[in-house]
């Protein structure tokens, strides 16, 4: 037999192309396989070319007869048109299989975007597998939620195999990050870090997305953390839905407004795919017993299992003996395989796996909300908590109290006996020496000082750990220009800015900075916003302030990650209510990005600016009758001097405390109204040069306290006296130095 030449087989192609059959190259050159290869270059080749010219009179200008004429032939109603969508996907390259079908990774040509297409593996090809892939894209296509990826086209190809795309998501999956964690923290889990709440925190997620689904009437039926994808800006998404039946809904799983999803064409709405063994639920495993929405909840349990222990379920048990073990409940506690897997996370397991359905979470939005609880620090619902776990959520919630608990007892230590409650500590025993009684009050107010500006440090780490302004700042520092950008962390800091406010602790302002420096987002808002700070120290953590024109500013990077930076004293640069210039310092730590692979990326610093006089150093202390000072010990230009020195609050017995003088003009500008920076600088008092030498040589001990002899306030007419001085040092946090030391000195000395 002759074989025909290629125009031959191309000429059938085309025909049934244009006709709407579904003909493919294998098909035609089934009696000539030698042709198949180059009718297939061929075809191929006319196919781009074809989409090229479509392209071209797609961008050609049309005229306007052309357009008069496209006008006449619509219809006067669209209502009830017919309309068919249709776009051209090249497969790039293969990204992952599953149990009924195998994802690549696609760009639409018609729209240039990034595509996952998911299609019907070439060993799936039987009725069965084909009702479960199509049951699997109606129900995705239905569910309309944020946790569940959309799909954005239906196809087949070619040769008959179905598929759909849907945006492509891969920054990995909850499996990957869980790994990643634990290989990171072998022997220990630290519910503190970043990291393992952020785990916790994508699960709640998730529990939210399968309560909306089983208020719609599915059940997943293959929940694991292979089938949680992570995206790059906190996206949390449940993918794999092919194992996904329908359920009548009870009552606890109906909300108002969402309607029982019907599947249209299935005379069974229930799948005939499998399970993941070690993930899946007893009456799953027990084959006989109906399937609800429990058997999400235990697999949500069995996915917190995996990201306490750092181990599916049953990991070490064969897989013969799994199913008997699990319908016995014979699973190790999630807390014997790890040091620090706190006890309401590990109740909540419990919880959520328990054998009996009617024993697990009444929903999966409860198991949510306890989740959420203790993110919060809050009381989960199925764990009652021990005094020990009270007292640390007391310490998170009342710094200021805890503070003052501890250096009270801190100093208790010290004492022969304590003061009667409201007497002054330094009437403690008549036959006390005045040395003494300031030594006490220095240590004293040292270490209450240095608790306040660790609450202080500890609010702004756990907001700058919050996945929401993680990924805003991620977003802003990929596209720094787009301000549109900018609104989301905005309104994260009026958030903050309200929890501040609840929590007592007084703050001019809080602001972000992005990875070059400029300010994006601030509360209270002001026209700072959009200006580059990369020249303080709080944002670089150098010494001090650069020269806002000197070329190494370009370069300068934000402090590195943790980055706790307490800057030097500097003047704002907005006016107050009273049209003063405020002195301020500034608390800041870094927002710092991780990826995948655990690396990680500083993309901005959150900071809160605080008026010298309201950092709350001796807010406890207003029984004592001593007068006292905040004092800068840190040597950088301020003003025509030093800034060693300088003091920044002060407690004065029946005085007011100082102020910067007020300005007549409200102009913005380089000379802060009628006087210069340097000029408001040095209005500020400063202790005489012989004290600042004695505290120069201040010892390094936490607890050691020096003593000045003839020492003058700088601020009241009093007679030469001693004075005890302790530096204020962090709890817990040697590796941060405030630059500060507290003065204390005897109030009845004033003329």
């Amino acid at each position: 037999m002759t074989t025909p030449d290629i125009d031959y087989f191309i000429e059938r192609l085309e025909a049934a192309h244009e006709s709407g059959m579904r003909l493919s190259v294998e098909q035609v050159c089934r009696d000539h396989p030698d042709m198949l290869e180059a009718v297939r270059r061929r075809w191929a080749a006319l196919r781009r070319d074809t989409s090229n010219r479509a392209d071209d009179m797609f961008t050609r200008p049309e005229s306007s007869t052309e357009i008069e004429q496209k006008l006449a032939a619509l219809p006067d109603n669209v209502i009830g048109t017919r309309l068919v969508m249709q776009t051209e996907l090249h497969i790039e390259e293969y990204h992952d299989c599953g149990g009924l079908g195998e994802v690549y990774q696609a760009t639409d040509e018609s729209l240039s975007r990034n595509l996952a297409v998911k299609l019907l593996r070439y060993d799936r090809q039987f009725p069965a597998n084909l009702d479960d892939f199509k049951r699997e894209a109606q129900i995705i296509g239905l569910l309309n939620h944020p946790g569940i990826v959309s799909i954005v086209g239906w196809g087949e190809t070619f040769d008959g195999r179905p598929f759909y795309a849907m945006p492509f998501v891969d920054r990995g999956n909850l499996l990957v990050s869980s790994a990643a964690y634990h290989a990171a923290h072998p022997n220990r889990v630290d519910d503190s870090e970043k990291d393992f709440r952020d785990l916790i925190y994508r699960l709640s997620n998730v529990c939210k997305t399968i309560a909306y689904a089983h208020s719609r009437g599915i059940v997943h039926r293959d929940l694991k953390p292979e089938n949680i994808m992570l995206g790059k800006y906190g996206e949390t998404l449940v993918i794999d839905w092919g194992c996904a039946t329908q359920v009548s809904r009870d009552a606890r799983f109906k909300i108002q407004g969402e309607k029982t999803l019907q599947l249209k064409g299935f005379n069974d709405s229930t799948s005939s795919g499998g399970m993941t063994l070690r993930y899946a639920s007893p009456e799953q495993l027990h084959g006989d017993k109906n399937v609800g929405p429990e058997s999400d909840i235990y697999s949500l349990g069995a996915i917190l299992y995996r990201l306490l222990s750092g181990h599916s379920p049953f990991e070490n048990v064969p897989n013969d003996q799994v199913r008997g073990q699990s319908l016995a409940g014979k699973l190790e506690a999630v807390e014997e395989g790890k040091a620090g897997i706190p006890k309401p996370l590990a109740a909540i397991c419990r919880k959520a796996m328990a054998v009996s359905p009617e024993g697990r979470y009444e929903t999966a939005m409860a198991m949510s909300d306890d989740l959420e609880r203790f993110l919060s620090d809050a009381s989960v619902s199925v764990c009652r908590t021990g005094m020990g776990t009270r007292m640390v959520r007391f310490i998170r919630r009342n710094r200021t109290a805890s503070a003052l608990l501890l250096g009270t007892l801190i100093v208790a230590s010290g004492l022969l006996a304590l003061a009667l409650a409201g007497q002054s500590v330094l009437a403690i025993k008549a036959n006390t020496s005045a040395r003494e009684r300031l030594q006490l009050a220095a240590t004293m107010a040292a270490n209450l000082g240095g608790f306040e500006i660790d609450r202080r440090f500890s609010l702004l780490e756990h907001e700058a750990q919050s996945p929401p302004l993680v990924s805003a700042m991620l977003a802003i520092d990929n596209m720094p220009e787009d301000r549109s950008l900018w609104d989301k962390p905005q309104i994260l800091m009026y958030e903050f800015q309200d929890v501040m406010t609840q929590s007592g602790v007084a703050v001019d302002s809080i602001f972000i900075n992005d990875a070059r420096g400029v300010q994006i987002a601030r509360a209270p808002k002001s026209d700072s916003i959009g200006e580059n700070f990369a020249y303080r120290n709080y944002f670089h953590g150098q010494s001090e302030d650069l020269d806002p024109l000197s070329p190494e500013l370009a370069t300068a990077p934000p402090a590195p990650a943790p980055g706790l930076v307490i800057s030097n004293a500097y003047v704002g640069t907005s006016q107050d209510k009273t049209g003063k210039y405020p002195i301020k310092t500034a608390l800041s730590v870094a927002i710092v990005d991780i990826d995948a692979q655990g690396v990680k990326r500083i993309v901005g610093r959150l900071a809160m600016s605080v008026r010298v006089n309201d950092l709350g150093i001796f807010k406890g202390l207003t029984n004592l009758s001593a007068d006292a000072c905040l004092v800068e010990m840190r040597d950088y230009e301020w003003g025509s001097g030093t800034a060693r020195g300088l003091i920044l609050e002060q407690k004065i017995s029946d005085h007011e405390t100082f102020s910067v003088p007020a300005k007549s003009a409200s102009t913005k500008s380089s000379t802060q109204g009628n006087l210069s920076e340097t000029e408001i600088k040095d209005a500020m008092p400063r202790l005489d040069a012989d004290s600042i030498e004695a505290l120069i040589e201040l010892p390094q001990s936490r607890d050691d306290v020096n003593f000045i002899s003839g020492f003058l306030d700088p601020q009241i007419n009093a007679t030469a006296q001693d004075a005890a001085c302790a530096i204020v040092r962090l709890p817990y946090r040697d590796n941060v130095p405030t630059g500060w030391a507290v003065l204390f000195y005897e109030a009845d000395n004033v003329k």
